[in-house]
C-alpha cells in the first residue's frame, strides 16, 4: 500500500511547496501584472478571502533585492521575482468593492471563469476552498498552468486525485503543486518516506473550541461549561481519510503530510478542542532514516480566525518555489 502510494507521488509537485467582470482602478503603474517585468510568470488567484488577500497584496509589491527577505519582524511579505499577478476569480465582485484602493487597473478581477482563463495565467493559485479545486483543477492543468493548491482535503477524494494526477501527465500539461500550508517539517518527512521504513506516524491538530463550531463536533464543544476546568477536549482519533471525512474544512494539513509520506490510511491523527488562542500541531515519524518531532503554534489569520496566518505564506513560498530563477528548499 505505502509502496503503490510513493509510486504515485512522481506526478504531482508537493510544496515545502463576478457577477461582471471589470478592473478597478490602478495604484501603480505597469504593464503586465502590476508593473512587473516581462519576464515574470502570469499568475492567477482562485479567491481573495483571508488568504487570497494576502497573496495578491505580496504579489503587487516588489521582490527583496536577495530573494529573501530581510532578517527581523516585517509586518507584510515581500513581492515574489518572476510572478505578477495578473487576474482573481471570486464569487462576487461586488463583496470586494473596497480593494479598489490598492488593487491595480491592468489587474482583472471577475466572477466570470471564461474572462479570467482568457487573462492567460501561467500559475494558478487556488484559495477559495475545496469545490473551488474541484471546479477549475483540471482546466487549469490542461490548459498548461501550475496548479497550487491550498485546500489539499480535496484530494482525499480519490477520484479527483486521479483526474487531477492524470490532467498533470500531459506533453503540455500544468504541474500540480499542493501547498504545505500550516505543515511543517514537510520536506525532510517526504524525503524520509522516500526512502521507506516509515513505522509511525502521527499527527495531532489542535484549535480553539469556537473553529470547531459547524462541525459535527460542535455539539460536544458547546456541551463544555468550563473550558479552564476541563481542559482540551478530544473530538476525533482515526486515520487521515476518515478525519478528511468527518471534517473536511480541518483536513487540508494531515491531507497534506499524509499525501506527501505514507498516505492517508496510514497516517494516525487526532483533532482536539483546546482553549488555548492558538492553533497547534504536534507531530512524530519513526522511519529507517530517523525520526522527528515537531510541535508548532500557529496564530490565527486577523481576517478569518479558522485559518492560521502562515497558510498564506506557505502559497508565497510555493510561489517562489514555481516562479523564481533561484529557490532554496525542496
Amino acid at each position: 500500500m505505502i509502496g503503490q502510494h510513493r509510486s504515485r507521488l512522481r506526478h504531482v509537485a508537493l510544496g515545502l511547496a463576478a457577477d461582471s467582470t471589470r478592473s478597478l482602478k490602478s495604484m501603480a503603474s505597469g504593464g503586465d501584472g502590476g508593473g512587473s517585468s516581462a519576464r515574470s510568470r502570469r499568475v492567477g488567484l482562485l479567491g481573495l478571502g483571508a488568504i487570497g488577500e494576502v497573496v495578491a497584496k505580496a504579489l503587487l509589491r516588489e521582490p527583496a533585492a536577495t530573494g529573501c527577505p530581510p532578517a527581523g519582524d516585517s509586518p507584510e511579505p515581500d513581492g515574489i521575482e518572476g510572478a505578477a499577478l495578473c487576474a482573481i476569480l471570486v464569487s462576487d465582485t461586488a463583496k470586494h468593492a473596497d480593494k479598489a484602493s490598492w488593487l491595480p487597473a491592468d489587474v482583472l478581477l471577475t466572477s466570470d471563469s471564461e474572462a479570467f482563463f482568457a487573462a492567460a495565467p501561467e500559475v494558478i493559485v487556488e484559495a477559495a476552498g475545496q469545490p473551488t479545486v474541484i471546479s477549475y483543477g483540471e482546466r487549469a492543468l490542461a490548459a498548461g498552468c501550475d496548479f497550487i493548491v491550498t485546500s489539499t482535503g480535496a484530494l482525499t477524494d480519490d477520484s479527483l486525485h486521479e483526474r487531477l494526477r492524470s490532467a498533470a501527465t500531459g506533453s503540455t500539461s500544468g504541474r500540480l503543486h499542493l501547498a504545505s500550508g500550516a505543515m511543517p517539517g514537510l520536506d525532510w518527512m517526504q524525503a524520509a518516506a522516500m526512502g521507506g521504513g516509515v513505522s509511525r506516524l502521527s499527527v495531532v491538530q489542535s484549535k480553539p473550541p469556537t473553529s470547531w463550531h459547524g462541525t459535527v463536533a460542535e455539539e460536544a464543544v458547546l456541551a463544555v461549561d468550563d473550558w479552564e476546568s476541563h481542559g482540551p477536549l478530544t473530538i476525533f482519533e482515526g486515520p487521515a481519510r476518515s478525519a478528511a471525512s468527518a471534517f473536511p474544512k480541518s483536513s487540508n494539513v494531515t491531507a497534506t503530510l499524509a499525501l506527501a509520506t505514507v498516505g492517508l490510511d496510514a497516517t494516525s491523527v487526532r483533532l482536539v478542542a483546546d482553549p488555548q488562542p492558538f492553533f497547534s500541531t504536534s507531530l512524530e515519524l519513526e522511519s529507517s532514516a530517523g525520526t522527528i518531532k515537531i510541535e508548532a503554534k500557529h496564530l490565527p489569520s486577523p481576517s478569518n480566525p479558522k485559518t492560521s496566518s502562515d497558510v498564506a505564506l506557505s502559497v508565497l513560498r510555493s510561489l517562489r518555489a514555481t516562479c523564481s530563477s533561484v529557490y532554496v528548499g525542496t
